[in-house]
């Protein structure tokens, strides 16, 4: 069987990242480089400054004023969160260019889109630092399983079938018939692309959060995200409900489950005007 970075080196077209991320990167990473250094290098691609202009003025930050600059956002928000955002914008249109799959795009994006929400509210109640990067983790935490569908679409297809028929979690499938589960693929995938350690371990162990050394509370919120934006991913367990989590996930949230339930309607709410900017067709197909 094929280990997870097999897997994911062999979906060359999700190797390499987009340009105007790496060029924003290059630029925070530079010592010398300045705000308005970031505003400029955003500036020459006129989309994605939309975006990020649609994304600061969304709930999302509920910012009591319209921000109507690049450089009043990244003076508002810091280089770091503006960084995220333009990746997370970026990340949607990477994975629309590959060849299609029996994928239902429309689904994967909007489960991605409500993990990306509940999870930032999550990192917000918890006081995380940087809790915008759990946006961006959030989003990514299924990834491996776009992955899988365009490396070894049979497998996981008939893994997916299995976990409902048999009512088991899909990862314990995936680890039987593939080799690796789709968190596995999506923690390689992160070293890959040269991530910062803290979302590639978030993303690696979210189904085994006490494993990380570097965001071990991440991870758990990756957890509480994934089963609550779609319960039958944890198949027949009892732990598909924020109030019924695993007592290890439970005590790194350090939040009651009710609280856990008003974070997902809060995100359910944001929802439709979030995939607005980071994915709008699975507005179009939904409705």
């Amino acid at each position: 069987m094929p280990s997870a970075r097999e897997v994911v080196e062999a979906c060359g077209s999700l190797t390499s990242l987009p340009e105007i991320y790496l060029r924003v990167r290059e630029t925070i990473d530079d010592p010398y480089s300045s705000m308005d250094d970031l505003a400029n290098a955003l500036s020459l691609d006129p989309s994605m400054t939309a975006k990020v202009l649609r994304i600061v003025n969304s709930p999302l930050y509920a910012i009591p004023h319209k921000i109507g600059t690049l450089s009043q956002a990244v003076n508002l928000l810091g280089t770091r969160s503006i960084s995220h955002m333009v990746f997370a914008t970026n990340v949607a249109k990477a994975f629309g260019q590959l060849p299609p799959t029996t994928m239902n795009m429309t689904t994967f994006w909007r489960k991605s889109v409500l993990s990306a929400l509940i999870a930032v509210h999550v990192a917000r109640a918890c006081h995380i630092q940087d809790s915008e990067q759990l946006f961006v983790a959030g989003l990514l935490r299924d990834v491996g399983h776009l992955v899988l569908y365009q490396t070894v679409p049979e497998r996981i297809h008939s893994a997916i079938i299995e976990a409902a028929n048999l009512q088991l979690s899909l990862p314990e499938v995936e680890r039987a018939s593939i080799g690796c589960d789709f968190a596995e693929v999506g923690g390689e995938l992160m070293s890959l692309w040269g991530m910062p350690l803290r979302l590639e371990e978030a993303i690696r162990f979210q189904l085994t959060p006490i494993l990380a050394t570097q965001a071990e509370q991440d991870a758990a919120i990756l957890y509480a995200a994934g089963v609550m934006a779609d319960p039958s991913e944890a198949g027949g367990m009892a732990s598909s409900s924020p109030k019924t989590l695993p007592s290890g996930v439970s005590a790194l949230l350090k939040m009651r489950g009710d609280e856990l339930e008003l974070v997902g309607r809060t995100a359910r709410r944001q929802l439709e005007e979030t995939l607005a900017v980071i994915y709008p067709r699975a507005i179009a197909r939904a409705a």
